[in-house]
């Protein structure tokens, strides 16, 4: 075994023949916590799964921010416990899945005439009909190969028909904030997280040329799971860490934050649609009327 991973940094798991859970104390992933060295700049993770207790984990946050690395890292670590191996983590109990299933990646089929999105489905109907509740289910970004509404109606319905019916220990990763109402749903079941990051305001301030120019976020990634939803992927950062054109990058985020002002409008009128219908006096919609007459924010208001 590589002189990176020595006897410190590994720990006997204990696996349980009974009861399903996956509990792992910062864990670290086996192969890139060797490709990092002697440097030590693997970022640990802990996982807490359990079947009578949170057995789903829905994880957003941004791209490049470390989702795939760590549902990887909780798979191999599955494994090497079940195979009589030590595993890289402080402590690790494990108990024994019947399988891992994953669905993971964005590749078309050529030879058989399967588009990515058709792939993506095919795969996830095979987990479906196979795992239990006994099993590890891992899904990557389901629904991204098509339009955003189905997509999200993929996820959604995939995702809670595993906390629901499978009642598999699963690990979620998505970029649809509508998948994470699943914890509201199914409280003591599911758990929302997202890998933490910084947004450098005053880097991105020092980049702008005019009040009206637009430019990407700067981030910086902190590779650790945290509780809660990220609501935003900052999908533009990892464009400009590819060198996109700043041209292009500019015209990107300024169109970003007109759609992102029309999503708001359009849920700010929805909420305040809502609130009228349920009005039942008749003065208080009467200023409402007057509000709409005269041009006034009637909105933000309400």
């Amino acid at each position: 075994m590589n002189s990176v991973l020595t006897s410190t940094s590994l720990c006997r798991p204990v696996v349980q023949d009974k009861g399903k859970k996956i509990v792992i104390k910062n864990g670290r992933h086996p192969v890139i916590d060797v490709l990092l060295g002697e440097q030590d700049q693997y970022v640990p993770n802990s996982t807490n799964l359990s079947g009578d207790k949170e057995r789903v984990m829905i994880i957003t946050g941004p791209n490049m921010g470390g989702k795939s690395s760590y549902i990887k890292q909780v798979a191999l670590i599955t494994i090497m416990a079940q195979i009589g191996s030590y595993v890289p983590a402080e402590e690790s109990t494990v108990g024994i899945v019947d399988g891992i299933f994953t669905r993971m990646g964005a590749a078309d089929n050529i030879y058989k005439g399967r588009s990515t999105f058709m792939e993506e489905l095919t795969d996830t109907a095979e987990i479906i009909r196979k795992a239990t509740s006994s099993s590890l289910v891992i899904l990557d970004e389901l629904g991204r190969g098509t339009s955003t509404h189905d997509g999200i109606a993929i996820a959604y319905a995939t995702l809670e028909h595993f906390i629901r019916d499978v009642e598999s220990l699963t690990l979620f990763v998505t970029h649809y904030p509508s998948v994470c109402d699943l914890e509201k749903i199914y409280p003591e079941q599911v758990g929302n997280y997202h890998m933490a990051f910084l947004v450098n305001e005053e880097e991105s301030e020092q980049q702008k040329g005019s009040e009206d120019e637009e430019n990407p976020e700067f981030i910086t990634f902190l590779y650790q799971t945290t509780r809660g939803v990220a609501a935003r992927s900052y999908g533009l950062n990892v464009a400009k860490l590819a060198d996109v054109p700043e041209e292009i990058l500019k015209k990107a985020a300024h169109k970003s934050k007109e759609l992102e002002g029309l999503v708001n409008m359009k849920r700010k009128r929805l909420k305040s649609f809502a609130r009228i219908w349920n009005i039942n006096d008749s003065q208080e919609l009467q200023e409402w009327s007057i509000m709409c007459e005269t041009g006034h924010e009637w909105i933000d208001h309400f």
